[in-house]
């Protein structure tokens, strides 16, 4: 089996056989089969939502069960829930497993999503939540 490595972004196996018939005449065929590896990550484990309040929330995990390969950073992203529209959008580099959020709006259900990267974007892990009731100004 060879590994080859290609642009830093694919990753391949190749696999040669040789097929030899007996005849009248010697025949021998090779092949070459290749097979891909991913590069993307899985979703990162153990999503957990704590400290919300109002206008903060903390975003926690633990590092997906298949990295495929070097994790750069985390792309974590704040919907407002039911929908598409996104609140916003934070990284976080390799190494950190946490985002701390602080624009939250009151009483607003919000959906947040983690992916890892590595040359490729990850499969996500997602959670929802309800910031609480803002506090009364006068």
């Amino acid at each position: 089996m060879i590994l080859i490595k290609l642009n830093v972004q694919r990753i391949y196996y190749v696999v040669r056989f040789c097929i030899i018939v007996s005849s009248a005449a010697f025949v021998a065929q090779m092949f070459d089969l290749m097979f891909f590896q991913s590069t993307a990550p899985g979703p990162p484990q153990m999503l957990t939502l704590t400290e919300i309040t109002d206008k903060n929330v903390l975003v926690t995990w633990k590092t997906p069960l298949e990295a495929n390969g070097i994790i750069r950073e985390y792309i974590v992203v704040l919907y407002y829930n039911g929908t598409n529209n996104i609140s916003g959008t934070y990284s976080t580099n390799g190494n950190h497993l946490k985002k701390y959020i602080s624009d939250l709006k009151p009483w607003t259900s919000y959906r947040v999503t983690v992916r890892g990267y590595t040359v490729d974007l990850g499969e996500e892990a997602s959670s929802t939540f309800k910031s609480k009731e803002g506090g009364t100004t006068f």
